[in-house]
This record gives structure tokens, sequence and C-alpha cells, in this order.
């Protein structure tokens, strides 16, 4: 096999493995729409090219699988054979296969694959078999008409008004616009000049990975320049060098932001099966999907948002004779809506269901001895307990759920992204998980701060307000951890020359940083705020690899080094501890 020939089907596998991401979209749109010809007619031309051009490259057996893949949708297309559900789950079982060997061959261009049991399932349907048959006649029995959503109403998910009371962050994030505001009346005619569409080029993303380095590295030598620009007296000079390494970087980080709608498509898929899993009816109405993010955190939420999912379907949604006995429509709602909220991304998963009942989990958390038998938490406390490792409500495991792993899967691989999971509940109403994730991983907002003799960098983004810490501010307690009260609220004091640095008696812990963690306050003392900049963030050393607290190293100004301090992610587990023995003596 020569270059040339391995660079086509190279080329072959990229974009085929980008097609069939559409594709399980189109499926899953034709078995809520069976008669749309136009979806029919496009997913009918996918197939033809993907087995001519399979065949092309030397892939027979995709080929191969295709064809017979073909033959049904030409079926569908002469409207001899209806867009079942069996019909439709065996056309998302010949995209699950073909994806899984183009996966195989891009590890190893040579593969084979078993084929031949689909081959004959899709004959099978084709042959019109019994099951195919009945398939069609409770298809034709069990759809709904347009009277009977119109009955129905608009199923909303819970709003703003279900949360308000204890949850201020679910709002309304989406406008809505009139009808009028979107169609031009009929008797104007709006002369729009021709505009050209932009043009893409497929680009590696090492080469974008190689140029954001190259810009960080612009960026620290900016900043070396800036400074001694600044003491020679060449203020404008130094402004107009700071601007354009800011547009520079703004367009290189821009070259690595993609829309979150691939990861949110996905969910549609997994709505569609755990539902049909469980006998349940659910919706998924997916709200933001063009809000873009870092590619590296895209590909990072895939795991948390299907864990959410899953669990709002087994343990939120109802089944459809419980939500009618409760005076809900038979189909509940799950509702994904991104935004951006300052430098994060926003992600919410809103159900309808019946919500998470507190006074349960801490009677099971009691009954697994995850909390002491006279432990008296808040509501919101109860709530939080579903991230604790190996918790879970099941009393038996199934496919879906049950070995108390899926939440604090969600709350480990947020926080290590540098991101924060909150939660709210109502009983009866529904549930709202709230996923907080920086832009980017490469560029954040810092504050340089002096703690221990050092100059440490802390994101931005996790400090709530600086006050000035003043001794009589603080209260000891023997065994306990410091505190201070500020606005009638009791919040832990750590100080952070005790865990980097080492503790000069001369160096006076003057300044406290407000952190919030969950809905808990902490502070974190400190000597002095030196500045607030823009970093580029280089992975740990070796030597501090996998040290609690670390998010990465960075450059400094004057060319010292210096840590990116995560406040949350080194005092989360100690503030864990806090809020145990707040509990126990309150008990």
């Amino acid at each position: 096999m020569d270059d040339f020939e391995i660079e086509l089907k190279r080329d072959f596998l990229q974009e085929a493995g980008e097609l069939l991401q559409n594709t399980e979209q189109s499926f899953l749109e034709l078995e809520k729409d069976p008669s749309n010809k136009t979806l029919i007619d496009a997913i009918f031309r996918f197939a033809h090219n993907l087995k001519g051009t399979s065949r092309a490259v030397g892939f027979g057996q995709i080929a191969e699988l295709t064809h017979s893949a073909e033959n049904l949708l030409l079926e569908i297309k002469q409207e001899k054979i209806f867009a079942t559900d069996r019909v439709v789950s065996t056309l998302l079982i010949f995209n699950d296969k073909v994806r899984e060997m183009i996966d195989g061959l891009n590890e190893n261009l040579d593969a084979t694959f078993e084929i031949g049991a689909l081959i004959k399932d899709l004959e099978a349907i084709i042959a019109g078999d019994a099951g195919a048959a009945a398939s069609v006649e409770v298809h034709a029995e069990q759809a709904p008409s347009a009277e009977a959503f119109e009955e129905a109403g608009e199923v909303a998910p819970p709003a703003a008004e279900v949360f308000e009371a204890q949850a201020p962050f679910v709002q309304e994030h989406v406008d809505v616009v009139p009808d009028n505001v979107r169609k031009l009346p009929e008797k104007k005619e709006v002369k729009k000049e021709p505009r050209k569409d932009d043009e893409t080029i497929r680009v590696s993303l090492n080469r974008l990975e190689v140029l954001n380095n190259l810009v960080g590295e612009l960026v620290i030598l900016q900043s070396v320049v800036e400074s001694s620009l600044s003491k020679t007296g060449e203020v404008k000079t130094a402004r107009s060098l700071g601007k354009l390494c800011k547009d520079i970087q703004d367009l290189s980080m821009s070259l690595r932001m993609v829309p979150v709608g691939p990861s949110f498509q996905k969910l549609t898929r997994i709505v569609r099966d755990t539902s049909k899993l469980l006998n349940k009816k659910v919706e998924l109405k997916l709200l933001g999907e063009d809000t873009e993010i870092d590619k590296t955190v895209a590909e990072s939420i895939g795991d948390p948002l299907v864990h959410i999912i899953r669990n709002a379907i087994d343990h939120g949604i109802e089944t459809p004779e419980e939500r009618t006995a409760a005076g809900k429509p038979e189909e509940g709602v799950v509702e994904v809506m991104a935004f951006h909220e300052g430098n994060f991304l926003v992600i919410q998963i809103t159900d309808d269901g019946k919500g998470i009942n507190g006074a349960k989990l801490i009677e099971k958390a009691k009954a697994k001895g995850i909390i002491p038998q006279n432990a008296s938490l808040t509501e919101q406390q109860a709530i939080e307990l579903i991230f604790h490792p190996g918790f879970s409500t099941k009393e038996t495991v199934s496919e879906v759920s049950g070995r108390g792993v899926g939440m604090d899967v969600v709350k480990t691989n947020i926080e290590d992204l540098g991101g924060e999971v909150k939660v709210r509940s109502r009983v009866g109403s529904g549930s709202c998980f709230r996923l907080m994730l920086p832009l980017t991983l490469a560029i954040i907002d810092g504050m340089l701060i002096q703690a221990g003799g050092q100059q440490l960098v802390v994101p931005k983004g996790q400090v709530l307000e600086v006050i000035k810490l003043e001794p009589e501010m603080v209260t000891k307690m023997t065994g306990r951890r410091p505190y201070l009260t500020l606005r009638d609220q009791i919040i832990p004091v750590f100080h952070l020359e005790e865990d980097w640095g080492s503790v000069n008696k001369d160096e006076k812990v003057e300044i406290a940083m407000i952190v919030r963690h969950n809905e808990h306050l902490f502070a974190v003392g400190i000597s002095d705020i030196m500045r607030q900049q823009q970093v580029v963030v280089k992975p740990p050393t070796k030597e501090i690899l996998g040290k609690q607290g670390v998010m990465g190293t960075t450059i400094l100004g004057d060319g010292k080094p210096s840590l990116i301090i995560d406040l949350i992610n080194l005092y989360s587990r100690r503030l864990r501890q806090e809020m145990k023995l707040d509990s126990s003596l309150a008990a």
C-alpha cells in the first residue's frame, strides 16, 4: 500500500466519521417524522455515496454493509416500508456498526469485522418478516393525532419560578422573539446584497496547538517588553503592543472554539434508548446549540452530560402512569440549555420529574454509614449527597444506574476542568443541574498574589470578592479551623502560606479572598494581591504533577515561573470535613 492510497483511506475515514454523527440525528428525526421525503432522500444519498466511496478506496466490508442499508432505505423511499421503531432501531445499529468499523480501520487499515448478522437483520426487514409487520401495526395504532397534541398543550420544564425561592441561578436565558419580528411583510420586498459564505479549510489540531503555544509565548514576551517600555516612559507603545497581542491571542483562541451542538446532539440517542429501556416517554429540548467552547473542554463534557441525562430519566422522570396520577402529561421533558456567563460556559439540565427527596437521601445515607445517625442536614446538603462516591438510592444494579458512580464521576470530571456543579430540586416539580465550565483551558484571567514568600497565580473566576483581613475578624476555637463572620455567615479561613511556601512570621496575612464552592463560602488568607493579568496555562512539571491544588504553571512578565493554584481543588476536601463537623455538632 503506497502513501497516496493510505492518504485516500485516511481522508475517507475522517470525513465519514464526521458525517455519521449527522446521519444518526437524521435517523432519530425520521422516527419522529416517517413521511418526511426530504429527510429520506438526504439519508438515501448519504448511504449511496458512502457505499460508492468506501468501495472506491478499498473498504469492501463498509460498502457491502451499506449496500444492504441502502436497499432498506430504497424501500422506505418508495413507501413500501414504513420507518417504524424497529426499522429506525436497526438503522441506528447500522450507524453504530459503521462507526465501529471506522474506529477500527483508523487503528488498522487492514482490519476486518463481523457484519453477517446485521446484514441478515436488514434483509429480514426488507423481506417483511412478522416482527417488522407487527412493528408497523403498533406504530400505526399508537401514533397520536394532531388534535391530541393540541389538547395536551406545550409541556415545559420547570423554569425560574419553580426554583425562585431557593435557586436564583435558574432563569430564562433565551429571549422569545415574536413572530412578527421574524417574518417580513409580504408586500415589502427587501433587497439583500449577495453575500459569499465563509469558505472553510480543514486544519490539523496539532497545528492549532503549535499556533496557540507560539501565541502563548508571544503573550509572555509582550508582558516582559511592556514592563520594560513602561519603565522608559513608552506607555503609548506598550499599550499598542498589548492591544495587538490581545487581538492575535483572541483570534488564535477562536480557532479552537467549536459549538456545543454536536455534544448535545449525541444526547438525543441517549434519551431515545434510555426511555425505551425504562418504558418512559421523554422529550428532549436543546437550546443554545451554537454556543461555543474550547474543543478540549467540549470533548470532556460528554460523559458528565450522559450521566446526568440518564439519571434524569431513571430517577427523575416518572412512568406515564405515575405522571398521569400526579396530574402531569404522560411525556416528561428534559431540557438542556447552553449559554455564556462571564468567562464561563453554563450548561443547564432541567427536568420536570419528581425531584430529589432530601429526607429519603438522608435515610439512605445513614443506612449506608455515609453520615452519622444523629446528623442533621439542610435540604440542600441532603441533595448534595448524590455526589458522594458509592452513593445510590437504587436497591439493585440495572443497565442504567445503581452502581453509585455516576454523579460522583460528573462532579470529579467537571472540577478537574476547573468547573463547578450546582443542583437544585423541588419534590414533585423537577430538578436542575448547572455545570459551569471555563471557556478555555489554555489562557485564563488570573490574579497574581503573594503568599508564603512566593508569587502565585489564582484563577480570577474563583474569587468572589477580596476583603481586608483584620485580626479581630477571625475567631479561633480549640480543635476547629479559624473562621470569620461575613454578613452574618460563618466562613472557615484557610491560609495559603501553610500549603505553599513557608510560614514567614514577618509576612502578615492581611487579605482574604472569598471563594464559593457549591453553596458554601470559604476564605483564603494571603499577604498581598499584586495585579490581575491573563496568563498562559502550561502543564505541570513532573515534580508537581498530580499534586492537589495545582492547575498548571505559567511564566510571569519578569520571565520567572509561577504555579497556578486551583483554590477549590485545594480546599474542597477540607471544606467538606468542616461541613460534616458542623453537621455533627448541630445534631
